[in-house]
């Protein structure tokens, strides 16, 4: 699942490191409602990229500072499998 927090500032659309796939991934995440699941999958679908594109584009932002990856231990009801939740930054954060 993908959280959002919005800080107000849009310093992404300006920053040289990213690639305009990079910005459209963090503009459309926005889009999404905070309680809503949005999947690889989903995002996949709606950019018309693979799974391995828009992981790799995630991966990107992690490392950059605009995405922080937060892994979640399994429960029962996950059949013992690890979540990941993504926070969204619209600007660059500490790691």
């Amino acid at each position: 699942m993908i959280n959002r927090v919005i800080t107000g500032k849009n310093d992404y659309i300006i920053d040289s490191k990213l690639t305009l796939r990079h910005k459209g991934l963090i503009s459309l995440l926005y889009q999404y409602p905070c309680d809503m699941d949005c999947t690889i999958k989903n995002l996949s679908l709606l950019c018309n990229d693979s799974e391995s594109i828009v992981t790799n584009a995630i991966k990107d932002l992690i490392e950059i500072g605009y995405i922080k990856r937060i892994k979640s231990n399994p429960d029962k009801s996950d059949n013992g499998r690890y979540q990941y939740h993504y926070v969204v930054y619209d600007t660059i954060k500490s790691k």
